[in-house]
């Protein structure tokens, strides 16, 4: 983090995904995609407890419903939809501070984009682009229709995306993943 600079900036830079910022990488993003033992990671306190307390902190400056400030949820939608918030994103807003659809459970997520609500839309794989949402479904045969949501760094390329997750791993990092486009579900754009 950079001397004197807010935290919550900072915070930000390392959360947004946006199409137009630079892109999160380990080597040029804030402390988001450290590993866990690297001071300023962005993971939950205590290990396995849902709650991240840098996220407590940019929800409460984005003025977001006092009900999601708690966390102990599952919380990889709450942080690319405060990532999206930052960056002055209306689905977000929609979700997040006035409850007009549950933007923490990801199949009402999928849900909503399916149905073109709330200014979510689904999109081809071909035409998604960075910023983009990307629903992830871990088995396609049953269970939740999405069971996790990152944002999309890159257009998806190889039979491969590149996504900067919250909730990720292990030690409920947030951080840079590549995985298989077979676990994807479907990708989502917001307004």
């Amino acid at each position: 983090m950079e001397a004197g600079a807010p935290q919550s900036k900072t915070l930000r830079h390392s959360v947004a995904t946006t199409r137009t910022g630079s892109e999160p990488t380990c080597r040029s993003a804030p402390p988001s995609c450290s590993s866990a033992g690297r001071s300023g990671a962005l993971r939950e306190e205590p290990p396995g407890s849902d709650r991240v307390p840098q996220l407590v902190t940019l929800a409460t400056e984005l003025e977001v419903a006092a009900r999601f400030l708690r966390m102990g949820f599952p919380w990889c939608a709450f942080a690319v939809f405060l990532a999206a918030l930052a960056e002055g994103g209306r689905t977000a807003a929609l979700g997040l501070r006035r409850g007009s659809f549950n933007a923490l459970y990801t199949p009402d997520v999928l849900t909503a984009a399916e149905k073109g609500r709330f200014g979510l839309q689904i999109v081809p794989a071909e035409e998604a682009w960075r910023g983009d949402l990307v629903l992830f479904d871990w088995d396609l045969a049953s269970g939740d229709p999405a069971d996790h949501v990152g944002r999309l760094v890159e257009p998806p390329d190889n039979g491969r995306v590149r996504t900067v997750d919250g909730n990720s791993g292990q030690m409920g990092l947030v951080q840079l993943r590549v995985r298989s486009n077979r676990s994807v579900r479907a990708f989502a754009r917001d307004s």
